[in-house]
């Protein structure tokens, strides 16, 4: 008893021991740092996140309440895309503010409209309340 008590002992007196099994080690905080740089350009007002050419692939309730479809976001934060609002469809040019969870359009025609907004890998999800439209990258049919 007593010999495994003074190997447990050195065993837990080992600092490299100590520091692979603890949940916080400094390998585990440089994967988590490695990590965010990874994701670092789809946050914070990066507009290259989204940037590119979208189409309508769901729209709840129904694409004739809020659509987005055919959208192109270029990077020096331009949009164009026909917009259905409560059964009005209209072809919109404007600007765009995306921070990586909110996505504001201002048309030319004037006004500012936010939706909150999660992008994944291909598809950007576009909520306004219960209203929700998501967005595939690409033009349609590719």
């Amino acid at each position: 008893m007593i010999a495994i008590q003074n190997s447990r002992r050195r065993w837990c007196e080992n600092p490299f021991q100590r520091w692979c099994e603890n949940p916080f080690s400094h390998r585990r905080w440089w994967l988590l740092g490695l990590a965010g740089l990874l994701l670092f350009p789809l946050l914070g007002g990066c507009k290259g996140a989204i940037a590119g050419e979208w189409h309508l692939v769901k729209a709840v309730p129904n694409r004739e309440v809020f659509s987005i479809d055919n959208a192109t976001f270029s990077r020096d934060g331009t949009f164009s895309a026909t917009t259905t609002i409560e059964g009005l469809t209209t072809d919109e040019k404007g600007t765009y503010d995306f921070n990586g969870w909110q996505l504001k359009l201002r048309p030319q025609a004037g006004g500012q409209r936010t939706y909150s907004t999660t992008r994944k890998v291909d598809r950007l999800e576009i909520r306004d309340g219960k209203r929700t439209v998501v967005l595939k990258k690409g033009k349609k049919g590719r």
